[in-house]
């Protein structure tokens, strides 16, 4: 996948830029993206600029990749470390570190056909 091709894709959302600049939920982050590849959770962390100093302590201190990546998400988001939003999810899937193109698009696609609200918890729908 080239760049031009991901920006297809996101040009094809309507409402992209609203969507994929808004903040993710954590539970739809989890679910979306945590409990598919819950072995990248670390690789995950790097992309979005957390420190390897935290992301080794959540290694040594929790057990569940989708517990690490659910933390992973807060302290993203507490950090800013880099923008909180679905567009820098959607980066980090596409990279060459994490190349999960398909998921990418499934989360795209999710995004797309989604009427809840994405800023609100998913118990609220």
């Amino acid at each position: 996948y080239t760049h031009f091709e991901m920006h297809d894709v996101l040009a094809s959302i309507p409402n992209s830029v609203t969507i994929l600049h808004s903040k993710p939920d954590i539970s739809m982050l989890s679910e979306l993206v945590g409990a598919v590849i819950p072995d990248k959770w670390k690789l995950f962390g790097v992309q979005v600029g957390l420190e390897l100093s935290y992301l080794n302590s959540l290694r040594d201190e929790l057990t569940n990749p989708i517990v690490r990546f659910i933390h992973l998400f807060k302290e993203w988001e507490n950090r800013k470390t880099s923008p909180f939003t679905w567009c820098t999810v959607i980066k980090v899937l596409y990279s060459k570190t994490i190349s999960e193109y398909t998921l990418a698009e499934n989360v795209l696609k999710k995004l797309q056909t989604s009427t809840i609200d994405l800023s609100q918890p998913l118990d609220h729908v």
